[in-house]
């Protein structure tokens, strides 16, 4: 058993064992038990609007049901029993109850569009899990009792968050802005403020000294423009 466009292999895994007797089993044995289990727990998934099943929780499941086990990764072998199952579904005419089982981020996975039919009508582009959200919610149509009428395909909560998150992740940074310090506004005359030194003034109540009388001018020699002496002859022009 090969998968399309897939290198895993039913000969790749074949870790399966009896608990009871820890005797091997062939995987494509197991599978088959697996897959009679875990339909009847999708269907019975089906039955409940909103709920889904993890791949961890669904190999849990299958494993304790039948008591054998696989030593290999559940991601190994977990696509390969999803595939059985949807062959299945599909051979009862029920719609695809795999698209109830999703990963641990909410995600059905990529191989999930490889088991589903050809004729499939949804318009859900590159985006696998938008298929299996109109998927599910059809399991809940033909299964479940309480669905309203206005449902809508919807991704699970864990999904959504994921896919926000990485949405703000990849987002361009902020950069903040610089800080500007600006400096005190300068008085209205549009110069900075001046520092003054004061001078000491008189104290108050005293009365102003009178000022002195300026000095009068020399007087001159008209001849030879020099100070004339006190007897007002001239030293040199006498």
């Amino acid at each position: 058993m090969r998968r399309n466009g897939d290198e895993l292999h039913v000969e790749q895994l074949s870790g399966a064992w009896r608990i009871d007797d820890n005797t091997r089993v062939p995987f494509g044995e197991a599978l088959e038990a697996w897959a009679s289990v875990a339909v009847d727990l999708l269907l019975t998934t089906a039955r409940s609007y909103g709920a889904t099943v993890t791949h961890k929780q669904l190999a849990k499941k299958v494993q304790d049901a039948t008591g054998i086990i696989e030593g290999d990764s559940v991601d190994q072998w977990i696509p390969l029993l999803l595939d059985r199952v949807a062959a299945i579904a599909s051979k009862v005419g029920a719609p695809p109850v795999t698209s109830l089982c999703i990963g641990a981020d909410g995600s059905v996975g990529l191989s999930y569009s490889l088991r589903m039919p050809d004729d499939d009508l949804v318009d859900w582009g590159d985006d696998v899990d938008l298929l299996a959200a109109h998927h599910r919610l059809a399991c809940y149509r033909k299964f479940a009792r309480n669905v309203p009428a206005d449902a809508a395909p919807e991704l699970p909560d864990v999904l959504i968050r994921s896919r926000l998150k990485h949405h703000v992740a990849g987002a361009p940074a902020r950069t903040a802005k610089p800080q500007v310090t600006r400096a005190p506004k300068a008085a209205s005359t549009g110069s900075a403020p001046q520092a003054t030194t004061r001078r000491p003034g008189r104290p108050r109540g005293s009365a102003a000294a009178p000022r002195k009388p300026e000095p009068a001018p020399p007087s001159v020699c008209p001849s030879c423009f020099t100070q004339l002496p006190a007897n007002g002859e001239c030293d040199y022009c006498a």
